[in-house]
Order: structure tokens, then C-alpha cells, then sequence
């Protein structure tokens, strides 16, 4: 397969770009550092920070290698990335008005502020410079200084290999150059600008970028913090960040329960021939022994496992599961990918596929150009900390590409950035009505061998996707997609309604839409949360094809 030397990189990413732009004056571009939303709106208000005009103040280019000022002194690094596909066009914009703001409102002299950015004026931010910057800033320092730090970029998370992080992942900034040159992390930033500050002197930091709320020291892919064994309060942990929600469930009814699985126990062989007809493959990585755990994971493979034989008739010996669960194989990175060709094997004209994953998933940058966000998505598998994560582009090839004429594949993916992570030519657009255009920029094949190939997602490649106790009526852990999923089904089986593909991802976003309004949550959100976390699930395809017919496995 292709591409397996840059799949094995354990670089995973948060950020990306819009798909969408526009030129129109009325309409108002959101560059979230890390994601890019378009809101087809006028702009209100007539207070605003920013101007187009001109700085106030004059242009001073201060030496890196000179003796700072005594007193106050200021650090601005303003990253565009404007050669790339994830450019910022803010960025620019921040430092100039950060500048101001210091000399304005705070007396900062000009020639105490150094600046970095993408302008000709300027020395460029790429790592050595902004290294070189962290110097300068703490260069000589003396009692009653006065600093700060000031970042407008990009931010990505890196696993922590040295143990010193409590939730197993590292916050980094990418300089302009941080694809060839790395990026900077969070233990050296500290060691650079907090370590050698000496009694009497201070230091004000402020980060632009996404996940930056402890920039100078913590991490991503978590749990909460807070953990209650008070049956009456509800645990949420998206599957990249976890929190607690105190509030009581409700609702009778639920695909999950306590008890266990009504279907009995059956270990398939992963190294066997497939049944003819039906097969499904079932991950769910729990991460049990890391900091990082998802306690939803394995509750997820028994309920899609239980679905898939009550529902829709698949034999016990046609799903394969790969689980943390002694009595199955586990997650690796080496059994998920075996787990594909299991999959894939001796397929023939009219086979019905299913792949589920409930785990963690992350991004990472594009190095091939075939992402138009510039970002791949990817899987986590439980070893994915010393053997790298699973990339799209290699799902993409080992799932979808050998489907043959009359083979469908399903994949179900409830995970963190899940939305293209089959990579398939085709997203639906739930407003139009519409299939949009998501081929790459690079012109390669991601489509089948003449099959087809559908995939429900948990959420946008930008979103976050949950792990909660709050759908369940026994207070279990389930990956929110998950279950929304199977309900949704199993209620238009109940009321002897026919399923749609778009009558699933309508009841999902219906379902999700209404947590969202539920007043009390919405204010546990509002403090546990600086932005809140949604997730859409999406639909994608290898082909158009017509939502509205029936969903069959």
C-alpha cells in the first residue's frame, strides 16, 4: 500500500481550513485557529477593535540580537502560513493591533516590542526566530521587569512520551516552517520564558490558537478531571477531551444496558476465510491502561454487535471484534489493520460489509496534497503512541478501493474527527440536499473497484465526538453517535416506519439538536466549556445515490 511512511508519523493535528470561501463584502469569513467556518451574514455593530486602516503606531524593527530595554518589553509572533492550504489571514492583523494596544493602553515604548510575521518588514516566524525571540525576551532580566509573550497561529498536540503530562499529551505552536522544522512544545516554551524568571518580574502570555488554555504546560486527548461515583450524575468524555455533567438522565428506553450481551460469546479468526455474504468488523479501543481511556468503547462493539445479529441478521461467526476485553484480540495498530484485509477477503457479487470503530481520533497534516482542508484524519488504535496512527488515505485503500461490483460497505465510524475518514469522493450537504464535491485537489482515485461505499461519521473532520452516560438509562458509557445511531433505527423498526439514509442522519441531528437546547445542560456547558463542543454526523459516498431509499445491511 501506499503512503505507509508518512501514515507511521505520530503527528497528530487539530487544525484545518474551510471548505468553503467567498468574496462577497456582505459575507463574514471565521478562521477558528485550528478550524475555518463560513457564516453567510452581515456584519452588526458598530464598536469594533479592528480597523482596515492603517496602525497607529510607526513602524520600529527591533534587533533579536540586541539588549532588550529595562522595564517593559513585549514578544509578538503573528503566523500567516500564507503559501499553505491552512493559511490565516488574521494573523497579521493581530500583531499589528496587539502592538497598538500595548503602546496605547500600557506605554510600551516601540522600540521595546519585537515582532515577527510574514511581512517583508519583519523577520519571518519560523522556529529558530521564535526560539531566538524566547531569548530575547528573557535576555538580562532585572527586579521590576514587565514581559510579555504574544502568539496569533496555528497549535497542534503531540503525545507525550516523557510522562510529565497528565493527560499523555504535549500542546505545541507551529512556526511557518514547523512541517520541515517541527513544532515547539509546551516543555520548552516553559523551560525558555517561565523557568528563568527571577523574584520581582512577571510574565503576561497570551496564545491565539486552538486548545491553547495551558499553552505553557498540558494536553489533549483526555479525560475530565473531575470524576464522581454519584449514580445520579453524568459522565461525558468526548473522545479527545473528557468532562463531567451533573445531571440526571432520562428516558426509558435504551440500547445499552448493564447486563450482559444478549448474544453469546464468539471469537472469530482474524486470520481466516470470511463467510460469504454478511461480515462485519468491529474495533472499539478503550486505552484502558492510559490516561487518555474511553470506558464507552467496549459497551459500543457489544451494542453494534447485538444490533447487527437482532436487527439485521448477521451471523455470530461474520463479525470479527478487536477489543481490550481478554477474550479478543486487542486494537493494535498491526490486528486493525489484519482486521481490514479479513474484511476484504475473497469478496463476491453481493456481499454486505460492515466496519464500526469507537475510539479516539485525531488529524495531521497533509504532506501529499489530496486533502482540501490540508489535513488527514485518522484512528487511534490502543498501541498508536509508539506504532503511529492509521491515516485515511490507508483506510481509504485497504477498505474502499477493493470493493467490487455488487459489494457494499457501511462503515460507522464514532470517533473525533471522523467526517472524510474513508476519504470518499462525496459528503451530503443535509441543507441542500445535495452531494458536495470532496475528490482531492491532487486528482488521486478514492473511490471503488466498481462497489460502493457509505459511511456515517460522528461528527465534522473539525468536530469533537462525545463518550457519555447521559443518553443511557443505567447511567452506561456510549459513544453518543453510537447510540443515536441504533436508536434511530430501532425506533423506525418499532413504529414499522421504512429507513432512510436520510431518515438516520435526520433523527441524529434532531436528537442531538434537542440535548443541545436543554436549558441546564447548556449552562453546565457554559462553565465547564470556553467554547462549546458540537458534533453533526455526516454522510459520505463512493457515488451518488438517492438518501431518501431504504437503508439495508
Amino acid at each position: 500500500m501506499t503512503g505507509f511512511g508518512n501514515d507511521r508519523q505520530t503527528y497528530p493535528a487539530f487544525l484545518g481550513t474551510s471548505k468553503h470561501s467567498s468574496q462577497d463584502r456582505d459575507k463574514i469569513i471565521t478562521e477558528a485557529k485550528g478550524i475555518r467556518h463560513f457564516f453567510g451574514r452581515r456584519c452588526s455593530g458598530n464598536n469594533s477593535l479592528y480597523t482596515a486602516s492603517p496602525s497607529s503606531s510607526p513602524h520600529i524593527c527591533v534587533s533579536m540580537s540586541g539588549r532588550p530595554p529595562i522595564g517593559k518589553r513585549a514578544f509578538l509572533c503573528g503566523v500567516s502560513y500564507k503559501k499553505q492550504k491552512f493559511r490565516l489571514k488574521g494573523a497579521i492583523n493581530d500583531v499589528h493591533s496587539m502592538r497598538d494596544f500595548l503602546v496605547e493602553q500600557f506605554n510600551f515604548p516601540l522600540d521595546s516590542i519585537l515582532i515577527l510575521s510574514e511581512e517583508e518588514s519583519y523577520k519571518p516566524p519560523t522556529r529558530k526566530n521564535i526560539e531566538d525571540g524566547f531569548k530575547w525576551l528573557t535576555r538580562d532580566l532585572q527586579f521590576g521587569d514587565s514581559l510579555v509573550f504574544y502568539f496569533s497561529g496555528h497549535g497542534l498536540r503531540q503525545p507525550d512520551f516523557n510522562g510529565d503530562e497528565k493527560d499523555g499529551f504535549h500542546e505545541t505552536i507551529c512556526p511557518v516552517d514547523f512541517q520541515n522544522e517541527g513544532m515547539i512544545f509546551d516543555n520548552y516554551i516553559n523551560e525558555a520564558i517561565v523557568r528563568p524568571l527571577k523574584p520581582g518580574e512577571s510574565l503576561e502570555r497570551s496564545s491565539v490558537a486552538p486548545d491553547n488554555d495551558q499553552e505553557i504546560d498540558t494536553g489533549f486527548l483526555g479525560t475530565s478531571k473531575h470524576l464522581s461515583q454519584d449514580g445520579d450524575k453524568i459522565i461525558t468524555e468526548a473522545k479527545g477531551i473528557g468532562h463531567l455533567f451533573g445531571r440526571r438522565s432520562s428516558g426509558n428506553d435504551s440500547p445499552y444496558t448493564a447486563s450482559p450481551s444478549s448474544s453469546q460469546h464468539f471469537c472469530v479468526s482474524i486470520s481466516g476465510r470470511p463467510p460469504r455474504g454478511k461480515r462485519a468488523f468491529l474495533c472499539g479501543v478503550s486505552y484502558k491502561k492510559q490516561k487518555f481511556r474511553l470506558r464507552g468503547a467496549i459497551n459500543d462493539v457489544h451494542s453494534m454487535r447485538d444490533f447487527l445479529v437482532e436487527q439485521f441478521n448477521f451471523p455470530l461467526d461474520s463479525i470479527l471484534i478487536l477489543s481490550e476485553e481478554e477474550s479478543y484480540k486487542p486494537p493494535t495498530r498491526k490486528n486493525i489493520e489484519d482486521g481490514f484485509k479479513w474484511l476484504t477477503r475473497g469478496l463476491q457479487f453481493g456481499d454486505s460489509l460492515v466496519f464500526y470503530y469507537s475510539g479516539h481520533g485525531l488529524r495531521q497534516a497533509d504532506f501529499n496534497g489530496d486533502e482540501k482542508d490540508g489535513f488527514d484524519e485518522t484512528l487511534c488504535p490502543v498501541d498508536f503512541l509508539t506504532e503511529g496512527m492509521i491515516l485515511d488515505n490507508y483506510i481509504n485503500e485497504a477498505i474502499v478501493r477493493p470493493l467490487k461490483l455488487g459489494v457494499t460497505l457501511h462503515a460507522i465510524i464514532d470517533s473525533c474527527h471522523s467526517g472524510t475518514m474513508l476519504d470518499l469522493p462525496l459528503v451530503y450537504n443535509k441543507i441542500t440536499g445535495n452531494w458536495d464535491d470532496n475528490q482531492p485537489p491532487s486528482g488521486a482515485y478514492k473511490g471503488t473497484n466498481g462497489g460502493k461505499a457509505i459511511c456515517f461519521s460522528a461528527c465534522e473532520d473539525h468536530q469533537m465526538a462525545a463518550d457519555t452516560s447521559a443518553l443511557s438509562q443505567e447511567n452506561v458509557m456510549t459513544g453518543a453517535m453510537t447510540y443515536i445511531f441504533i436508536t434511530a433505527i430501532k425506533e423506525a423498526i418499532a413504529n414499522n416506519q421504512r429507513i432512510t439514509y436520510r431518515g438516520i442522519l435526520d433523527s441524529m441531528h434532531k436528537t442531538l439538536d434537542e440535548d443541545n437546547k436543554v436549558e441546564s445542560l447548556r449552562a453546565k456547558i457554559s462553565r465547564l466549556f470556553k467554547h462549546k463542543i458540537f458534533q453533526e454526523p455526516l454522510l459520505s459516498s463512493s457515488e451518488d445515490f438517492d438518501v431518501n431509499t431504504q437503508f439495508k445491511l
